[in-house]
């Protein structure tokens, strides 16, 4: 193709310049009106090439998420372990009275509300919790907590792919800690 005239006839579209996202831009074009990472290819949605696009820009991040409630309903609190390229962040807050589901919802929340870039992640959310694995896996719907369950589905859908794995506590050592966090959010508070 020697032209863009030439690449029109056969079908690609030329996305544009950049791409912004969250602020962030991308280049996307180089010298090589041939290089597959600009454009659009036939058949393509705009959301297909995006995603192909942003693929060489992707973060993996892993989610390590639980919620801890002494009763049910009683006092809960959430802990957040988030995982990157090696660098790690933590995140512990109390809920004030709540349920146990409600808890493990907003643990959840959390850990996608933390992420700076969701469209540039590619995201596993590890968790113990059969609801939040249901509703963000299977398909599950909830009779109760429907502001949750749409607000985590939202976030989740806002990542470039997203996992959930319902994983137990005694297999993975950082959702021992999510485990720990959630409860010492909670205990902190039970105090005052």
């Amino acid at each position: 193709m020697s032209n863009l005239s030439d690449a029109q006839r056969l079908g690609i579209e030329f996305i544009g310049m950049q791409e912004s996202v969250n602020g962030e831009s991308f280049p996307m074009f180089n010298d090589s009106l041939t290089h597959s990472s600009f454009i659009k290819n036939p058949g393509e949605t705009l959301e297909e090439s995006l995603k192909r696009i942003r693929r060489p820009f992707i973060r993996e991040v892993q989610i390590y998420t639980d919620g801890a409630c002494s009763g049910n309903p009683g006092p809960g609190g959430v802990g957040v372990v988030l995982s990157c390229n090696g660098h790690e962040r933590e995140i512990s807050r109390y809920l004030g009275p709540t349920t146990n589901n409600r808890a493990e919802l907003a643990a959840a929340i959390e850990g996608l509300k933390a992420l700076k870039s969701p469209a540039l992640c590619s995201v596993t959310l590890f968790t113990d919790s059969q609801l939040v694995h249901g509703i963000l896996s299977q398909g599950w719907k909830a009779k109760k907590n429907s502001d949750l369950v749409s607000e985590v589905k939202e976030l989740a859908a806002k990542c470039f792919k997203f996992e959930c794995i319902r994983t137990s506590a005694a297999d993975n050592s950082n959702l021992q800690r999510a485990d720990k966090l959630a409860k010492a959010a909670k205990k902190a508070n039970e105090r005052r």
